[in-house]
C-alpha cells in the first residue's frame, strides 16, 4: 500500500508543482497592494519576498498562538527517554529519527499516527516504542518527561510541537532547516544539526547537554504564547493603519465677494 501511495504521489508531483506555480503568478499580482502583510514565521516571510516580490518592510512576522500555559516542566519528572511527536507522514522525516536511534541503547518514544506508521515500526528496533495517538494529558506528560524532543521535519513553516516541548522545559534537537533553526539557540536550549547528522547530534547532547535550565527553556517559549500573538497582531494593525493614512488637501472656500469680483 505504501509503495502504491508513493507511486501515485510521484506521478502527481508535476501537477502539484504546476498548480503552485500558477498560484504564485496569480497571487503575486495582488500581493503588493495591501499596506502590510503578516507572516507566521521568518520562513514564510522569505517566501513572500522571493515569490511575490514584496519588500521586507511590507511584511510583519507574528508567530501563531500556542497555548503554552497548558504545558509545564512540572507535569512529570525528567526521564532518560527521548520523544518525538508528529503526524507519521513522509515530509515529517520520522524515518531519519528512527534510524538514528537504531543500534543504540537510548530509548525513543514516537507519539502520533499516520500513513508511515506500519513501515516505521517494521524498521524500528526494540529501543523504540510507538505510542500512537495520545491524549492532551498524555502529551503533556511525555513532553515534560522527555530528556530531549527530536524534530526532523522537512522545511517546517512553524512547528507547534517543538514550541510545546520548549514550554515543557524540554531541550530541542532539531534539523537546521525551516523554522526549527530559529526556535533553537544552539547549545543553549537545544542542538541544531544538518540533515543526516542526527546521530552525531544525539551523541553531542549526551556528552554536553545544554546550558539553559528547564526553567529558562520554559520561559523562552513565552514569545510564542497567545498573549504574544494578540500583542503582535495589535501592533501590526496599528502599523498598517499608520501606513495607510493619507493626507488629502482640502481647498479653503473663497469668499463670495472674491468670486463675484473674478467674474
Amino acid at each position: 500500500m505504501h509503495e502504491k501511495d508513493g507511486l501515485v504521489s510521484r506521478a502527481l508531483r508535476p501537477v502539484e508543482q504546476a498548480v503552485r506555480k500558477t498560484e504564485r503568478h496569480v497571487y503575486a499580482t495582488y500581493a503588493r497592494k495591501p499596506d502590510l502583510l503578516v507572516a507566521n514565521s521568518p520562513v514564510i516571510k522569505r517566501r513572500v519576498q522571493r515569490f511575490w516580490g514584496v519588500p521586507s518592510d511590507d511584511i510583519r512576522v507574528v508567530y501563531p498562538p500556542v497555548p503554552i500555559r497548558e504545558y509545564s516542566r512540572t507535569h512529570a519528572d525528567t526521564s532518560e527517554r527521548y520523544v518525538t511527536l508528529s503526524r507519521l507522514d513522509g515530509h515529517k522525516r520520522i524515518e531519519g529519527i528512527v534510524r538514528a536511534f537504531n543500534g543504540t541503547d537510548r530509548e525513543l518514544v514516537v507519539a502520533g499516527d499516520g500513513s508511515e506508521r506500519d513501515r516505521l515500526e517494521q524498521i524500528a528496533e526494540d529501543n523504540i516504542r510507538f505510542a500512537g495517538y495520545v491524549s492532551e494529558q498524555r502529551k503533556r506528560e511525555l513532553l515534560a518527561a522527555a530528556k530531549a524532543f527530536v524534530f526532523n521535519a522537512e522545511r517546517e513553516d512553524f512547528g507547534i510541537a517543538p514550541v510545546e516541548a520548549l514550554a515543557s522545559g524540554t531541550p530541542l534537537i532539531g534539523v537546521r532547516e525551516g523554522m526549527t533553526q530559529y526556535q533553537i539557540r544552539d547549545g543553549q536550549n537545544g542542538l541544531l544539526y544538518d540533515r543526516g547528522q542526527l546521530a552525531d547530534a544525539i551523541s553531542r547532547f549526551e556528552a554536553d547537554g545544554v546550558t539553559w535550565s528547564e526553567r529558562d527553556i520554559e520561559a523562552y517559549a513565552e514569545q510564542y504564547s497567545t498573549e504574544a500573538f494578540i500583542g503582535g497582531m495589535q501592533d501590526a494593525i496599528s502599523h498598517a493603519q499608520e501606513r495607510s493614512t493619507i493626507d488629502v488637501p482640502v481647498d479653503t472656500p473663497r469668499p463670495a465677494a472674491e468670486v463675484e469680483h473674478d467674474v
